[in-house]
């Protein structure tokens, strides 16, 4: 009666395995054939009632002693997605293959395991090397999540299918075990949640106490997965009731986020966490890194909600000549309604992909002003390195500039910032040529606080340069310093470039600078930012041709 069913079952398998096996209850191999030379350097004759761990790799024996479980404990007729698993050969090398399997519905408790072997997997991190935690065996935070992003773009969705494990007093209870027992308990906590992820190695740990999976589609439930834990801790010595083991969602509402804003957040906060930043605040960084990507999803959430809502606000800080103090432009300052930070919202936005979005909203909002102040001042908006390296950002701008007439759109000036570094400067040197026939003013922001600026100023043929500010003040005591802006300012009217100094608050800075020939001054002694552009220019206001 089960013959046949083997038969067809094998004619099934083959189609797609390299390797069947038949396993009894007690992990006994009863049947083998297909390449066991080749995966295993043995004969199918050698492998008969030996146990099916033996042919595993020692890294992997925990969870393919859990998968067979999961196997067996399907009803009748289920089967068991395919998961990563290594093998061992006779040589002592490792051999990566897929296992997978099946309860065939004769009730007679065997089951059917198919290995099917993989390659190196170039390209295919699930089959790459990973970083892995010592007492688990799971996949560290970054590796785990460069899973799930593999997974997302093969499979669609699978960020969302992220579920966090907390197991509280986890910590204290192994501390209290002898050293061999904690041990055998985590990487047996490891290799049950390997079992019931999505290709078998798709967990990792993110915490002291918590950990990651994409649950397969025969994972148990939450709450099996709970009793599960607490039954190993149990079995392992701790007393009952110590540990609190807890699902859910690893994502608490990312619904109005796609899989790639998802895993843009993510990976932000995960740089933030092993890298020690605090940009969500230490309260997040100590609850671990599910706090911080939590907090970095809903970041990205608010962020693009108040630029594609406008819930912003642009100010204007007057740029006067230090000769004679008349104003030739101001520079457009964001302030989001939430009362966000700048700064910090902007490097988030360049980091998440949000940059070329809000710079885009900046502008036009910059373009709305001036076309309320007719024959006004002109105005400069920043924009990213990154945003002028995206080919769909360079060309939506010049459209957007193209919708206004020739008069106002002139009066926008735009100031390149080096927050985000330029990688193809061929490129964005050949669009900034572009703004600049189109009757742009250019200016290279933030001088002197970064490696690159003499390699943009190089490459970029820029009207204004600004001095950033600190290195400026520091100038204002330290000689060597002001060697080093002379310097600049000497190149830069060979060049033909104004120069602009920011963040001037008294005389004897703006004076100071006015000496060390800075042409133009920003900062608190000419105004701080107001709300609204004033009407008209003033009849001394300071023109290019005057430099």
């Amino acid at each position: 009666m089960l013959q046949p069913q083997r038969d067809r079952y094998v004619a099934f398998a083959f189609a797609a395995a390299d390797l069947l096996l038949e396993v009894q209850a007690d992990k006994r191999i009863t049947f083998a054939s297909g390449a066991t030379q080749s995966m295993l350097g043995r004969t199918s004759a050698e492998m008969l009632n030996v146990g099916f761990h033996n042919f595993v790799a020692a890294s992997d024996r925990a969870v393919a002693q859990r998968l067979l479980q999961r196997l067996q404990g399907l009803k009748q007729g289920g089967r068991l997605e395919p998961v990563a698993i290594r093998l061992l050969h006779r040589s002592g090398e490792e051999v990566r293959a897929m296992l997978g399997g099946c309860s065939l519905p004769s009730g007679s408790g065997e089951t059917f395991v198919t290995l099917t072997l993989v390659g190196s997997g170039e390209g295919n991190p699930t089959q790459e090397p990973a970083t892995r935690d010592g007492a688990t065996g799971l996949l560290e935070s970054a590796d785990l999540f460069e899973r799930v992003r593999h997974l997302s773009a093969i499979a669609g969705g699978r960020t969302r299918d992220l579920m966090l494990v907390s197991v509280n007093g986890l910590s204290a209870a192994t501390k209290a075990l002898p050293p061999d027992r904690a041990r055998t308990l985590m990487q047996e906590i490891g290799a049950s949640l390997r079992a019931v992820s999505a290709g078998g190695d798709t967990a990792g740990r993110v915490g002291a106490e918590e950990f990651c999976i994409v649950a397969s589609a025969n994972a148990l439930t939450p709450d099996e997965i709970a009793h599960e834990i607490e039954d190993l801790a149990n079995a392992a010595g701790v007393h009952k009731g110590a540990l609190t083991t807890s699902s859910r969602p690893f994502l608490s509402n990312p619904s109005e986020l796609d899989d790639t804003e998802i895993d843009r957040a993510i990976a932000y906060a995960i740089r933030q966490f092993t890298d020690g930043g605090s940009t969500f605040g230490m309260s997040q960084m100590e609850r671990g890194l599910p706090s911080a990507v939590d907090a970095a999803v809903h970041s990205f959430a608010d962020l693009r909600s108040s630029i594609r809502g406008n819930k912003f606000n642009l100010v204007f800080q007057p740029i006067v000549s230090l000769n004679n103090r008349n104003i030739h432009h101001f520079e457009a300052l964001v302030r989001f309604e939430d009362g966000r930070k700048t700064f910090e919202s902007i490097k988030f936005a360049e980091s998440v992909g949000l940059i070329e979005e809000l710079d885009l909203a900046i502008i036009r909002r910059a373009l709305a002003e001036i076309g309320r102040t007719p024959g006004g001042h002109s105005i400069a908006v920043n924009l990213s390195g990154r945003s002028v390296e995206g080919d769909a950002f360079r060309q939506e701008l010049l459209a957007l500039l193209g919708s206004f007439a020739a008069a106002d759109r002139r009066r926008l000036l735009f100031e390149l910032t080096e927050s985000s570094g330029v990688q193809s400067v061929e490129e964005a040197a050949r669009f900034l040529s572009d703004l600049k026939r189109g009757g742009h003013a250019i200016c290279l922001d933030d001088f002197g606080s970064g490696a690159t600026a003499y390699a943009y100023l190089r490459h970029f043929d820029v009207d204004f340069v600004k001095v950033d500010g600190p290195f400026l003040r520091a100038a204002i005591e330290k000689p060597r310093e002001q060697a080093l802006i002379r310097s600049v300012c000497r190149l830069c009217r060979d060049l033909n470039c104004g120069v602009v100094g920011e963040m001037i608050e008294e005389e004897r800075q703006a004076d100071a600078s006015a000496r060390l020939g800075i042409d133009f001054g920003q900062g608190w002694l000419f105004g701080k930012p107001v709300g609204t552009l004033p009407a008209a220019a003033p009849a001394g206001r300071v023109r290019r041709t005057s430099w």
